[in-house]
């Protein structure tokens, strides 16, 4: 099969083809409740039509997809055991993997830090939680990625459906396009 798309990662250039092994890393995941960990789940389930997902995460009883593996960490242990557990799954996970997307969060940092160093891979950073401070080993992340993602303009916000109410159509239908957009700047 001939490449289409490559993406550039010091020092070397790797090609891919339409189908990747997307490997993402985030410090949320349902059943977790924040805006990110929402996030990451449908951003999961929309890569995996097209490519095979796993996700390593921080996390007990996570919510399953189908077509997406999961990973967990407990994050019960304590910081020391998770930092180093979680730094060992994401070294196994990714030599099957051809792409890396971060989500930001200091305990994901650190360790998908030194993941990186010892085995290169393409990685995309998504600094989805604007409210939380980069460390300078989320900005070498940052500075280092095979995209510059933004999300100043990004509307990803679901439409709600009222009950008595039409369902909003337009709005669903704004919101469609707008994850088509997004993944379209992501892969």
């Amino acid at each position: 099969m001939i490449a289409e798309t490559s993406y550039v990662y010091p020092p070397y250039k790797v090609l891919y083809s339409k189908a990747m092994r997307i490997l993402i890393v985030t410090p949320l995941y349902p059943p977790d409740t924040a805006e990110t960990a929402q996030y990451v789940k449908e951003l999961a389930k929309r890569l995996s039509d097209q490519h095979k997902v796993t996700v390593v995460l921080y996390g007990h009883l996570p919510e399953e997809l189908s077509n997406v593996e999961t990973c967990c960490v407990d994050k019960r242990k304590p910081i020391v055991m998770r930092l180093f557990s979680f730094f060992k799954t994401l070294l196994r996970e990714l030599r099957k993997h051809d792409m890396l997307y971060i989500i930001n969060g200091r305990s994901v940092e650190v360790p998908v830090f030194f993941a990186t160093k010892l085995r290169r891979i393409p990685h995309v950073f998504l600094p989805f939680d604007t409210t939380a401070p980069l460390t300078s080993f989320g900005r070498t992340l940052q500075q280092t990625s095979s995209k510059d993602i933004s999300y100043a303009n990004l509307s990803l916000i679901r439409p709600e459906v009222l009950p008595f109410e039409e369902y909003p159509a337009e709005a669903f239908k704004r919101y469609e396009e707008d994850w088509k957009k997004h993944l379209e700047s992501l892969v």
